[in-house]
């Protein structure tokens, strides 16, 4: 229940998952040098809710991770910038 939290930075860390819930609050997510291959597509976006708009998390870092990003179209619609990783 972290419901204000705005920044969560924990690159470096040998996560092998995008730890959930995100707070709608979050503004910006970095994870980048972890061990994160998969995702859930409700990560960022309700799927149920396809009018859903996340305007605050603008700043999502996922390189230097083995997941790529392009496996999963569906799990960014909400969000008004893609994440920085790997989509090839």
């Amino acid at each position: 229940d972290l419901k204000q939290l705005q920044f969560l930075h924990l690159s470096d860390n040998q996560l092998d998952f995008i730890p959930v819930p995100l707070p709608e609050s979050l503004r910006s997510l970095h994870l980048q040098n972890n061990k994160i291959q998969t995702m859930h597509e409700d990560t960022f976006c309700d799927s149920q809710d396809q009018g859903q708009i996340r305007r605050g998390l603008e700043d999502i870092r996922l390189d230097g991770n083995p997941i790529n990003l392009s496996l999963f179209p569906n799990a960014f619609f909400c969000l008004p910038r893609l994440p920085t990783g790997r989509f090839s």
